[in-house]
């Protein structure tokens, strides 16, 4: 799989002056054709959440202008770098392994159904699901737990309306709005924020314990007809049961396979 940069891509980059953090635009793939939006950025520590949360948009911008590929990216372990700049978004701490992350895990796992077996990651292999989907934050008020607050409210209203509203965002096939309560929280309202339609009763509406776990369905055509979007509003990924993570993949696969996507080809 190679990384691509679409034209959306390029004009987010050139025109879009969201102040930072609000800019941060996320990881992986920018020519995948699965949006995956968790709740926000985690990490609080030094000088991580700078090169990851403070730096992700100057860092892409270097990124696009030089076409820097996976294989372009140093290895976390073994170069001799400093942190800030062996780290790139494109592949984040590329030698890490599954079984590494919880929630990386999961995004794995998940990616892992929609793959042929023959590029599968399994446990102890190195992830790949940064090459199949692009990873973004409703929020970037780092925090280690989620809860109500001031800052992430302000956080989700000026990504919500800023960098969101940007064509690079609203022209994926499949986004996963992964963000649980966040919806409630926050009272987000993705009909507008998307341009999506909800439809139907719920995919998936059940509880793994005392967390529930369920599926809404959003789906939306362009004018034309020929640019269709499906959004699946979700619990957060990590630490979800396997029925969970594949009854999503099986959604998304459904509407693949109905519509003719392929994640194996990058947009351009």
């Amino acid at each position: 799989m190679i990384a691509s940069y679409p034209d959306s891509f390029k004009k987010l980059l050139d025109e879009f002056k969201g102040s930072e953090p609000s800019n941060y635009i996320g990881q992986g793939n920018p020519g995948a054709k699965i949006l995956i939006i968790g709740k926000e950025t985690t990490t609080t520590k030094e000088p991580f959440v700078s090169f990851e949360t403070y730096d992700n948009f100057s860092t892409w911008q270097k990124n696009q202008r030089n076409q820097i590929d996976f294989s372009d990216v140093p290895d976390w372990e073994t170069t001799n770098l400093p942190l800030a700049e062996k780290y790139n978004p494109l592949f984040p701490y590329n030698s890490h392994r599954v079984g590494w992350s919880k929630t990386w895990d999961a995004y794995q796992k998940f990616v892992n159904y929609l793959l042929p077996e023959e590029i599968v990651a399994k446990r102890g292999q190195q992830y790949n699901f940064w090459q199949y989907s692009f990873i973004t934050e409703l929020s970037t008020n780092n925090m280690n737990y989620s809860r109500p607050n001031r800052l992430t409210a302000d956080s989700v209203n000026a990504r919500l309306n800023g960098i969101f509203q940007q064509d690079f965002f609203q022209q994926f096939p499949i986004i996963i709005f992964a963000v649980f309560r966040y919806y409630d929280w926050y009272k987000i309202d993705i009909e507008n924020c998307f341009n999506q339609k909800h439809i139907g009763p719920p995919v998936l509406d059940k509880h793994n314990g005392r967390i529930p776990e369920f599926i809404h369905e959003h789906i939306n055509f362009s004018p034309d007809g020929k640019k269709p979007r499906l959004l699946l509003h979700t619990n957060h990924f990590a630490m979800r049961s396997h029925d969970f993570i594949k009854a999503v993949a099986d959604e998304c696969k459904k509407f693949m396979d109905k519509y003719g996507i392929s994640i194996l080809k990058s947009a351009k």
